[in-house]
């Protein structure tokens, strides 16, 4: 009796791995064994004769995706647009393929994450525009491109703990401590020079913009409409995808890396784990208690209360 009930202790916690494990695996290796997976398939397709020959053509096809580089950007704006490349709409298709005369890069990968492909040609014309006018706004030189030096993403931490380390590092530069005050956006440009916040009229999937101008300080736009701390948190994160390299970025609803290290740097910038753990009160922090603080930094109650739970600062009420 009691080796049965090992073994379902066993079986038990196998299960349990399968439905709530979770563990960090390198894309090459995953690309790695899925393409052995498809070849042993095909290996043995062969090896019955098999007459359909379906499955190894749109592998051939796949494969010769990786050996040209422009199909291969297709294919990948494509996926990121949740659409199968080897069977689009010819008007999707058209889509795709006029995104790289209007935007490129990083932003092109952001765009396609964030919205539709009905919306593509309407954004990436936004981004461009947004672009053109960064590029052609002069001002003073400032102190911005030793800050992102300094200031640089090391790519050994979790994006969440860049995020938060760049937030912790910018504040001590700036030696800013507790709440911001509003206009803070102000403030930072008399400090480390330039620095403008505008409307971004792109939608609301695309919520904000970062384009270096030809000074290199940011130029920010957000989407209009906006309450004050939304806006508030939309300029940080802008700001934070800015000190990652320097370049132009996208702030988008999406999960990506980028986009977690921008969200975790804006809630770490504008209500830092320190000061609102200077400001809990005893015991297990309620709404009222969440909301207070969030008037205090001028933020949302969301953000708070991530703030608490994910630095570990208190158990907040249900």
């Amino acid at each position: 009796m009691r080796k049965y009930s090992s073994c379902n202790q066993q079986l038990a916690k196998i299960s349990l791995l399968l439905t709530q494990g979770e563990c960090q695996v390198a894309k090459e290796s995953v690309k790695a064994k899925f393409r052995r997976l498809v070849e042993g398939v095909l290996e043995r397709l062969r090896t019955r004769a098999a007459e359909d020959r379906g499955l190894q053509a749109e592998w051939d096809a796949v494969l010769e995706t990786k050996r040209d580089a422009e199909q291969r950007a297709f294919c990948e704006k494509a996926a990121r647009l949740g659409l199968d490349p080897f069977s689009l709409p010819a008007e999707a298709a058209a889509e795709v393929e006029g995104l790289s005369a209007l935007v490129s890069g990083e932003l092109a990968d952001d765009l396609c994450d964030a919205v539709s492909w009905q919306e593509l040609g309407n954004s990436g014309r936004a981004v461009h525009q947004f672009l053109g006018s960064a590029l052609a706004t002069e001002g003073a030189a400032g102190d911005w491109e030793r800050v992102v030096r300094e200031l640089a993403i090391r790519g050994a931490e979790n994006p969440w703990q860049e995020g938060y380390r760049v937030a912790g590092a910018l504040r001590a530069m700036l030696q800013w401590e507790g709440p911001l005050q509003q206009g803070f956006e102000t403030a930072l440009g008399q400090q480390l020079g330039a620095m403008s916040v505008r409307e971004f009229g792109s939608g609301r999937e695309l919520e904000a913009i970062v384009v270096p101008t030809q000074q290199g300080s940011p130029m920010i736009g957000v989407s209009g409409g906006r309450a004050e701390t939304r806006r508030r948190f939309l300029v940080c994160r802008a700001l934070g995808g800015f000190l990652a390299s320097g370049g132009a970025a996208l702030v988008t609803g999406s999960g990506t890396e980028r986009q977690r290290r921008n969200r975790a740097f804006a809630a770490e910038f504008l209500a830092p784990a320190a000061a609102i753990r200077e400001r809990l009160p005893q015991g297990r922090p309620g709404e009222e208690d969440l909301a207070e603080l969030a008037a205090t930094f001028t933020v949302s109650e969301w953000v708070i209360r991530h703030q608490v739970e994910n630095h570990g600062l208190a158990e907040t009420a249900e």
